[in-house]
């Protein structure tokens, strides 16, 4: 994740006339001097310049070089949202490239700060960095997206469950996506990142076939009717009474409150 090297046409772009030539050959300055402060290895001097550009105009390098600095922590404290910010600046300036800079810093994110926080910390931290990143309060889909994308990320190519159960419990319980709620029964079932729980997976199957998600109907329904041919129908009961109480009272680590389901599990007893 290197710097840009000097514009090679710096000094005819500083001459062009226009309203504020100036202006942009002061800033041209301080790109050049920025630059040599971090071929001198003076970070600090060249993150001060690289920023006051940065935050003054629209000159992409600027931004991503900004980035770059704060993506490795260099004339500044490693702070990966920062990071990811000046390079989603920077691709909407026209740097191509630095939209995929902002996904590594997410990834960077994901790995060295999200690592130990719980789910609830996890959304609220994602909800913090896609407000900074893409400058809107409204960042309910970003957020959605980015669970998703980390919790599959890390279940498919990383087969890191303890991490995408994580993920996926935060999408789950918080944005109410089918697929991390899918995801996260998967996982119950399958023991993978998480203590086994027969119950739990038939939660989470059950709140992924409500957002529509058919193969989790297809588990859901699958589930209980080896419930019934297994267990017998009083015993079954017996276990949908069990899972109703956890909706009613939440668990530590499983079943979230959800009165709704409650009655639901409820209704379902009465219905065997």
């Amino acid at each position: 994740m290197g710097l840009f090297k000097r514009n090679k046409d710096a000094k005819k772009q500083s001459q062009q006339s226009n309203p504020v030539s100036g202006v942009t050959a002061i800033f041209e300055v301080h790109m050049n001097m920025a630059l040599s402060f971090y071929e001198e290895k003076n970070y600090g001097a060249a993150f001060d310049l690289f920023k006051l550009v940065a935050e003054n105009t629209d000159n992409s390098k600027a931004q991503y070089n900004l980035g770059s600095l704060y993506a490795q922590g260099l004339g500044t404290e490693q702070e990966f949202i920062e990071a990811a910010y000046w390079f989603n600046r920077a691709y909407k300036n026209g740097e191509e490239g630095a939209d995929k800079l902002t996904t590594k810093c997410l990834l960077d994110y994901a790995n060295v700060v999200l690592r130990t926080k719980t789910p609830k910390e996890v959304y609220e931290s994602l909800s913090a960095f896609s407000k900074r990143v893409y400058n809107t309060e409204n960042c309910s889909v970003i957020v959605r997206k980015n669970l998703l994308e980390l919790g599959t990320y890390y279940f498919n190519t990383k087969k890191d469950y303890a991490m995408a159960a994580k993920l996926f419990r935060a999408g789950a319980e918080y944005e109410n996506d089918g697929w991390c709620q899918n995801y996260l029964a998967v996982l119950y079932n399958a023991g993978a990142g998480v203590e086994k729980n027969d119950l739990a997976s038939l939660y989470w199957f059950d709140k992924a076939s409500e957002q529509g998600v058919d193969a989790a109907k297809t588990d859901r329904d699958g589930m209980l009717n080896a419930y019934i041919n297994n267990l017998g129908k009083l015993e079954t009961a017996e276990q949908l009474r069990l899972l109703a109480g956890w909706c009613t009272n939440g668990t530590e680590e499983a079943v979230p409150i959800d009165e709704v389901k409650a009655v639901y599990w409820k209704n379902m007893i009465a219905a065997l």
